[in-house]
């Protein structure tokens, strides 16, 4: 192949392709990968399994708040385990881990939360909902 051809033919395939379309491309087909993970919590119980989910809140003042644990498109409200201390003694029998943390910092739960075991749930917990306002507190 003649050296001028082979120019010629570079061209044409710079041409054809820029950089800012490759990177249009690029972020595209990322996007598209991402999605399936994105939307792992939406609409479908495929590889949900309900669990009981402890916390730890002995730094924060929770005698009179109530907290909220949002995530997976769903919010679920948590018990203090003093409110409700079967609980917590039910989930011991069968877990060994918490066997071996100490009563004091175990301080609220959330029983038959359902998130997707399949993809990661982006999740947070907040207080002091007030819906008539819109507002709410994240908790640290």
């Amino acid at each position: 192949m003649s050296r001028s051809l082979r120019q010629e033919l570079l061209a044409a395939a710079r041409r054809g392709l820029r950089r800012r379309e490759f990177l249009v491309g690029a972020a595209g087909t990322g996007a598209m990968l991402a999605a399936p993970t994105l939307l792992g919590s939406c609409g479908h119980d495929e590889g949900v399994e309900p669990g009981t989910l402890f916390f730890n809140l002995s730094h924060l003042e929770f005698a009179n708040r109530t907290y909220f644990l949002t995530g997976g498109g769903r919010s679920y409200r948590l018990t203090k385990v003093s409110d409700n201390p079967d609980v917590l003694a039910r989930a011991r029998r069968s877990n060994s881990f918490l066997r071996r943390v100490a009563d004091q910092h175990l301080t609220h739960h959330i029983e038959g939360t359902r998130f997707d075991t399949g993809s990661v749930s982006l999740v947070y917990l907040s207080s002091d909902v007030d819906p008539a306002m819109g507002t709410w507190e994240m908790v640290s």
